[in-house]
């Protein structure tokens, strides 16, 4: 497959050829934020053996893309992330949170994209760059 998918917080004034660009909503997750999610899913079944995702992460994608898992409620999920963001926690622990109560982090989206090849091209803005924070949709939670 050729092309792709990007989810982004406002859309280019110019998009390129072959790639879709979706726009959804930041800090907090939203309908525009589960459907861009669902577009990712989508997208990702397609792959086979023979494709390359390259996924590239630059921060918001717990926003940008958002999947509640079965049970919880964008509404739910939104109050989630308000009431992370205002807690003190450092974002390792916000993450760590996010990442358990999502349907697309915590390396759920690499069970997607598999049987393709994953390349993380990531930006990170997280001291210590832990990738399973930064980078969370195709990296598992580490089990510790």
């Amino acid at each position: 497959m050729s092309g792709g998918l990007v989810v982004v917080p406002r859309l280019p004034e110019v998009l390129p050829a072959r790639v879709e660009f979706i726009a959804a909503d930041h800090p907090f997750p939203s309908v525009a934020s589960v459907d861009a999610a669902k577009s990712l899913v989508t997208w990702g079944e397609q792959l086979s053996d023979r494709d390359l995702a390259i996924c590239v992460f630059t921060g918001g994608s717990s926003a940008l893309a958002s999947l509640p898992p079965g049970g919880v409620s964008l509404a739910d999920k939104t109050t989630l992330h308000r009431l992370l963001l205002a807690s003190g926690m450092s974002i390792v622990e916000i993450n760590t949170v996010r990442k358990h109560v999502s349907g697309i982090k915590g390396g759920r989206f690499a069970r997607v994209l598999a049987p393709a090849q994953i390349l993380n091209l990531t930006v990170s803005d997280v001291v210590g760059d832990p990738l399973d924070c930064i980078t969370d949709p195709t990296v598992p939670i580490p089990h510790r």
